[in-house]
């Protein structure tokens, strides 16, 4: 069959070799600066001394802090009072060590031991995103003061849940970690720990507090959501065994980054297909191949672009083997469609072009398309 390629590479169609190459390293570039500052916001702990570790205190000793003082660092406390500890405190035989620094926070303060008393941090979210919020419990035992403790978290204002580590040796704390998802409801959410142990138990330890925005797979920009973006971005990935193939974008975890559409194993037809639930020749992501995407298609013929132009095996140039793809998956998505209408649709597609495509596209595709799978 005629290579379609070589009409589409006449002089006037296509950049200049040299162009093409210097819009690439561009492109490079802009997608590993794109790549560097998404993953920086998705992996930063959106918490603030979440180790506890300002204000200093006393080596070996501890400061109490009242209710309603913003003393420790990015947090409110709240009730009655918590206390910030040295990691070097001893008391009845146990070594209060911190879990990560130097200090950490005992919840259940020196005054009250209430179950309102702990710290509240307001932190910037995004709705309908998904986050994580880890941190440690520490637990340790000696009557009648101390026994295994509980620490109570509530995620913007809802229901106070409380996470209980069993372990409590005689000689030091144990940390144990949790971790919580949720899903954003505001544009700012409140985390708040308070003391969660029984009022006979003066422990209610706390450190190493993160928040971190989880990255939804195949998001490679990391801006919340799967678009046309995403897929130009795992068409430019570099392929091959990881490493030192980025496995960000090994969907599929076999240890191989597969960009070729329709390949075993391809990391493409998983974000395609399963990921996005469509198909290619799908320009609009609505999960149809319909006009809308053959008008996209034809308005770019002939000229570099991405998904969102016609381009869907993320070579360089929107052509005929990217117009083959719509003809061959024309009406999916849209029951009771037919897509033996895709000629007259072409031609139409064609005609709001200022500079229609060759008609000698249509006929390559008329033969082609036969071959077309059923949908």
């Amino acid at each position: 069959m005629l290579d379609f390629r070589v009409i589409a590479r006449a002089p006037g169609v296509l950049f200049p070799r040299q162009n093409q190459i210097g819009r690439e390293m561009r492109q490079s570039l802009a997608v590993a600066v794109m790549l560097w500052a998404g993953a920086s916001a998705a992996g930063a702990n959106l918490i603030v001394n979440g180790s506890f570790e300002a204000p200093s205190v006393p080596v070996g000793g501890y400061t109490n802090v009242g209710g309603g003082s913003t003393a420790i660092s990015g947090w409110l406390v709240v009730g009655v009072d918590s206390a910030l500890t040295s990691g070097s405190f001893q008391q009845s035989g146990i070594t209060f060590q911190a879990q990560q620094g130097s200090q950490w926070l005992d919840l259940a303060g020196v005054t009250s031991n209430s179950s309102a008393s702990g710290v509240r941090q307001t932190v910037p979210t995004a709705v309908g995103r998904q986050y994580q919020i880890s941190f440690y419990v520490g637990s340790a035992t000696a009557a009648p003061f101390f026994a295994p403790a509980t620490v109570d978290l509530t995620i913007g204002g809802g229901q106070r849940t409380g996470y209980f580590n069993p372990t409590g040796p005689a000689n030091a704390l144990n940390w144990k970690l949790f971790t919580v998802p949720f899903t954003a409801t505001g544009n700012s959410t409140a985390i708040e720990f308070n003391n969660g142990s029984a009022s006979s138990n003066y422990l209610s330890a706390i450190d190493n507090v993160s928040l971190t925005e989880v990255a939804l797979s195949g998001d490679f920009d990391f801006d919340g959501d799967r678009d046309a973006t995403d897929i130009d971005l795992l068409f430019a990935a570099t392929p091959g065994a990881v490493p030192p193939a980025n496995a960000l974008y090994d969907l599929n975890s076999d240890g191989i980054v597969n960009t070729t559409p329709g390949a075993s194993s391809s990391d493409a037809d998983v974000w395609v297909h399963t990921l996005r639930s469509t198909e290619y020749g799908d320009a609009n992501l609505d999960s149809k191949v319909n006009f809308d995407d053959l008008l996209a298609l034809a308005q770019h013929y002939g000229q570099p672009g991405g998904w969102a132009s016609g381009n869907f095996n993320g070579q360089a140039g929107i052509d005929f083997d990217d117009l083959l793809v719509v003809a061959q998956h024309y009406g999916f998505g849209t029951p009771g469609m037919n897509p033996d209408t895709f000629a007259s649709d072409w031609t139409l597609a064609q005609s709001t072009v200022p500079e229609p495509t060759s008609a000698a596209v249509l006929s390559l595709l008329l033969a082609a398309s036969t071959t077309r799978r059923g949908r």
